[in-house]
């Protein structure tokens, strides 16, 4: 009982630390998705309407060939030569049907920049953009590295929480903790493989 109660005031104040430390991470993933929403989803929005406008232009005035064959060759032309800009650039010819600065996807981005992970699937349009991911990319790297720092701390308490509970011991010692962390960065490496196999259509080898 009075082991149980030390643990107990042992991991109270770390699993609150935990719980702030979350809370932090996610408050500040979603402020940097709010603030690229703001700055580049009506900059994509405009850019997608005006890309899908010179579109059908080109494409009426190539369906208008056997009328003017010179200015409907130059349209055809001018066409190709969008279609290479977007494939040879860093993202995709903007859809307004499926924009990538939505809220999720700016949050998408954010948690990249965070994690220090970059996708690279698209990339900010304007100025504004490029400087705050810059930023951002300090900020986030110092926010994730305080959230880890007090969620390591939590997970080391709660290990030991558990070996001295299932061990019956004071103290375990560093080998069986160390045992007890490869363990469970085993099971979260095949646990993360077999939601990305099943969620993505892979195999389970490719989702590990």
């Amino acid at each position: 009982m009075q082991l149980r109660r030390a643990l107990g005031h042992l991991l109270r104040p770390t699993w609150r630390r935990c719980v702030a430390a979350a809370l932090l991470y996610t408050a500040t993933a979603h402020l940097g998705a709010v603030i690229f929403y703001a700055i580049e989803g009506g900059e994509e929005r405009a850019r997608a309407v005006a890309f899908q406008e010179q579109l059908q232009q080109r494409r009426e005035l190539v369906e208008a060939a056997l009328v003017n064959d010179t200015t409907a060759r130059a349209a055809l032309d001018a066409l190709v030569s969008q279609l290479d800009e977007y494939a040879n650039s860093k993202q995709s010819a903007p859809n307004p049907d499926a924009l990538n600065w939505s809220f999720g996807g700016s949050l998408f981005f954010v948690l990249t920049i965070m994690t220090t992970i970059g996708y690279g699937t698209f990339v900010p349009y304007t100025l504004a953009g490029e400087v705050l991911v810059v930023v951002f990319g300090l900020v986030g790297l110092a926010v994730s590295g305080a959230c880890l720092t007090v969620l390591a701390d939590g997970l080391d308490k709660a290990s030991i929480a558990l070996l001295v509970r299932l061990l019956r011991v004071d103290k375990p010692g560093p080998g069986r903790r160390a045992l007890l962390y490869v363990g469970l960065a085993l099971a979260y490496w095949l646990l993360s493989g077999g939601i990305f196999a099943a969620t993505q259509g892979w195999d389970f080898f490719t989702g590990v």
